[in-house]
């Protein structure tokens, strides 16, 4: 798949308004592309070592849209903090469809040991409503969200989650929120809960910045993670966003931790319409675990993916 669909995208651009401030909805579509490179190796208690690479590539095409049912003012402040400034509240779906191929190849001394992989394709549907109210005159906000997944290759199935939050504007931008996720996991039933700041400021001269800091819990059957998030916009005028995100996670019941690093941007070609870019990598500590009989698996892993998006406002 490429992202051919942004030649018809950029079509929407003439349609939208040039001079109006305030919207009800927002439309948008974006592709996204990912690669991931991960490597084990099992030494056994007889000497016997196994060293596996898997090399997965996806792409994703997705399409949203957002209704700002009490409207949407971008009066004041960056045009990509337009919801958060005017505690905008909206409803949302979104669909995308991502088609991904593994294949890998088997390293091994000793007798008797596979050979490569064949490539393994799967695809996944997935289906996002998400919903944000606010009160405005107090600042209290409520969130809710419900994501359907269908998995369709080698393993297929669907998974179900549920979210809900509620949060507060402690300054006039300034926000805190809470939230927890619940996903239906065949008969595991896993929960994460997060907690995320968020603020936006000024710096000297025109220049504004919106920092982000966050915090989240997983707990499943056997496996527990924290994962702390950092990131950092800044804003040299109202039409352009630059920024940068960093997050670690510490897979406690696995001794791995991931450090994922991101870059982006966006810049609004007009009032309405906004192009942004993405791409981040993530890498991995080794991986050290104890198996049965003495045997010990050792792992790391590198991803990294990039993303391209149009959004319209009207």
């Amino acid at each position: 798949m490429k992202p051919l669909p942004f030649a018809v995208a950029a079509m929407l651009v003439p349609l939208a308004s040039a001079s109006a401030d305030e919207y009800r909805f927002e439309s948008g579509l974006a592709f996204e592309n990912r690669d991931l490179d991960s490597r084990t190796r099992f030494l056994t208690s007889d000497f016997v070592t196994v060293s596996t690479r898997v090399e997965e590539e996806s792409d994703e095409l997705s399409v949203f849209g957002r209704w700002y049912f009490g409207g949407l003012s971008d009066a004041r402040g960056p045009l990509a903090q337009a919801a958060f400034v005017d505690r905008a509240s909206f409803a949302g779906l979104a669909y995308s469809r991502a088609d991904s191929s593994v294949r890998g190849t088997v390293f091994a001394i000793g007798p008797d040991l596979p050979g490569n992989f064949d490539s393994l394709d799967s695809e996944i549907d997935s289906l996002t409503f998400d919903y944000r109210y606010v009160h405005k005159d107090s600042g209290w906000f409520g969130l809710a969200g419900l994501r359907y997944q269908e998995f369709d290759g080698v393993v297929s199935g669907d998974v179900t989650s549920l979210s809900l939050g509620a949060g507060k504007y402690l300054l006039d931008t300034t926000a805190v929120q809470f939230s927890v996720r619940r996903p239906d996991v065949d008969e595991s039933n896993p929960t994460e809960y997060g907690v995320g700041l968020t603020h936006l400021g000024s710096l000297p001269g025109a220049w504004q910045y919106a920092a982000d800091l966050g915090y989240t819990r997983f707990d499943g059957d056997g496996v527990s993670n924290d994962t702390w998030r950092m990131a950092l916009a800044v804003y040299p005028v109202r039409q352009l966003e630059f920024g940068v995100a960093i997050d670690y996670r510490d897979d406690n019941d696995f001794f791995l931790s991931r450090n994922r690093y991101e870059g982006f941007a966006s810049w609004f070609v007009n009032p309405s319409v906004q192009l942004a870019a993405r791409y981040w990598s993530e890498d991995s500590d080794g991986l050290s675990v104890p198996l049965f009989d003495g045997t010990r698996s050792e792992s790391t892993l590198d991803l990294s993916g990039y993303s391209l998006a149009v959004n319209v406002r009207f």
